[in-house]
């Protein structure tokens, strides 16, 4: 299997264009299944879980053909609502296809999904919303649920879980119901896929304070658009400029949508700024200094897939850092790698306590989840020696190219 050698590297230098949003482009493919006709996806992520969900849609009967960052779907013909346990297994938003079947069949049966080994991942809370919007759940290896008979509801969100506000938004679009979620996710990827909605036809209001109402329509046309930028790859990014020093450029991503990420990394030292609507300029000089404390919080607070980076940068910054998760429970893992690696981490149930250190050494470290995968990346470029990160593919999840990016503004990696 291909690993990633990575070694110390100083001053970054250049641009980087970001790759579409990977946390965007899923939910997308499953809005697709609402709509008879063909959709194209410009600025498409070539990673695998592209791959995998074109799999899931080909299965169910569409169409799909990706080349040069764009992404084809014809959904003219969709004659299985059954989604194989080979295809689901493998990530955990093959479970948007729940709602998005249920508004096309009417009926559907999907396993439970997989992913990272990051935590539980409930989806009790999908389930009671469909519930509460009449549809009817039989929960055995996998979930078998019908919607022959929805009605109108008010649903209030025990968390602001993103999966759920998208899962019943895909249900509630094209379905004769209006319905009101209330503590819905408030991520830059959920109102873009509202946005994108709408264009299709659809009616769905969102406000900023967490509340969407959606008035079913009877119908959706296809739709051709350009995938936004990808935050986690973008905050990714920074973080490795402020671990290298440099000045850099990163091309295809929104201040706004960065939003939590960009006010942690600044007061660490960060320097962060708007170059214009699409890009950011990103500025680092001296040694960053950690600060107090630091909490994952579902947006506009610092997202949980930025904790494991965070977790490497902190470990080569002054002072020390309190980090609280509060989204899953097992996402502190790369603790154990990072200490081999000279890091300073004490790990107590859902707080890390880390200790800045002066220098971290090369080692031979394996990743065991997507963001994890890419922090221990992240090390091997301020530490001494040669860093080996085995396990790739799962940071080839989330990551288009993420070697290429890094060597092109002068970082010292490369796949052997």
């Amino acid at each position: 299997m291909p690993y990633f050698a990575v070694s110390r590297s100083r001053n970054l230098s250049g641009n980087i264009k970001i790759q579409g949003s990977k946390n965007l482009i899923l939910p997308l493919m499953a809005v697709a299944v609402l709509a008879k006709g063909e959709f194209v996806f410009d600025n498409c992520p070539d990673i695998t879980d592209v791959r995998n969900t074109m799999n899931i849609l080909e299965v169910i009967g569409c169409k799909t053909d990706f080349s040069n960052s764009s992404l084809m779907i014809e959904t003219e013909k969709i004659d299985m609502y059954d989604i194989p346990q080979e295809y689901s297994e493998k990530m955990r938003s093959s479970f948007l296809f729940l709602g998005a079947l249920l508004s096309r069949c009417k009926i559907a049966r999907i396993p439970k999904p997989g992913g990272c080994n990051i935590g539980k991942r409930p989806i009790d809370i999908h389930l009671k919303a469909f519930e509460s919007m009449g549809v009817i759940v039989r929960e055995e290896d996998s979930i078998y649920a019908d919607a022959g008979d929805l009605r109108d509801a008010y649903i209030r969100l025990e968390f602001p879980s993103v999966g759920a506000t998208e899962n019943i938004i895909l249900l509630a679009s094209k379905s004769d119901i209006d319905v009101v979620i209330d503590n819905a996710a408030r991520e830059p990827e959920v109102r873009e896929m509202c946005n994108v909605l709408n264009m299709m036809g659809a009616n769905i209001h969102m406000d900023f304070a967490g509340k969407i109402v959606i008035h079913g329509v009877k119908e959706l046309k296809p739709i051709k658009i350009s995938v936004m930028g990808d935050r986690i790859c973008a905050g990714t990014y920074m973080i490795a400029v402020g671990i290298c020093g440099g000045d850099v450029l990163l091309e295809g991503i929104g201040y706004n949508e960065m939003l939590g990420t960009v006010e942690v990394l600044g007061n660490m030292g960060i320097e962060i700024s708007k170059y214009n609507e699409k890009n950011i300029r990103v500025v680092s000089r001296d040694r960053l200094k950690n600060i107090n404390n630091i909490s994952t919080e579902p947006f506009p607070g610092f997202p949980t897939d930025m904790q494991s980076q965070l977790m490497t940068l902190a470990s080569l910054s002054e002072g020390s850092l309190m980090l609280y998760e509060n989204i899953f429970e097992d996402r502190f893992r790369i603790a154990t790698q990072l200490n081999q690696m000279g890091a300073r981490i004490d790990v107590k149930k859902n707080i890390a306590y880390i200790h800045g250190v002066d220098v971290l050494y090369g080692s031979k470290v394996k990743a065991a989840d997507l963001r994890g995968g890419a922090a221990l990346l992240l090390a091997g470029l301020g530490a001494e020696g040669t860093t080996i990160v085995e396990n790739t593919e799962y940071i080839k999840r989330g990551y288009e190219d993420i070697v290429r990016d890094i060597s092109i503004v002068g970082g010292n990696i490369s796949v052997i």
